[in-house]
């Protein structure tokens, strides 16, 4: 039997090897994407936090804080300055899309960050106690969770 070509059998048999190979390949290809869409949103959250408080903790380390103050969503921070300055933190939680976390002056807004709507969990908490040679040391806390609910959180302590 000498004739060219490929049997009925043959091209059955190559085209469901074919089909297991695909299968697998296109399971490890979506298990991949879904990997790095998680990877990607937990580095945005990590950049945003790590942005939020070095900007704070800039004014803090240049200016020195003199009050800090937790209302609603927002935290107060009076600084060093003659006269005072006070800038507020505020975590907005009011657009359709989007949360947002704002660092401003009474005019301008010095740093603002973009996160998933449902990201801001819990209102800011403020917490005084005494340092050790300091004087009071105000802990300011506020809780994020991504989509797939992982917890992350803002955790400054200031001077004051």
């Amino acid at each position: 039997m000498n004739r060219k070509g490929f049997t009925v059998l043959e091209l059955l048999v190559s085209i469901i090897i074919l089909s297991v190979v695909l299968t697998f390949a296109m399971n490890l290809f979506l298990r991949v994407r879904a990997s790095y869409t998680t990877e990607k949103k937990n580095i945005e959250m990590e950049v945003s936090k790590s942005i939020v408080i070095d900007t704070v903790m800039s004014d803090v380390y240049e200016y020195g804080v003199s009050s800090v103050n937790c209302v609603g969503d927002n935290v107060t921070i009076n600084f060093n300055t003659t006269p005072v300055t006070k800038k507020i933190l505020a975590f907005n939680k009011s657009d359709a899309s989007y949360d947002y976390i704002t660092y401003r002056d009474n005019a301008n807004v010095i740093m603002s960050r973009r996160l998933p709507k449902g990201s801001l969990k819990s209102g800011p908490i403020c917490r005084s106690s005494l340092g050790l040679s300091e004087g009071a040391i105000t802990n300011i806390f506020y809780r994020i969770e991504d989509d797939n609910k992982n917890d992350y959180s803002i955790d400054m302590f200031l001077p004051a």
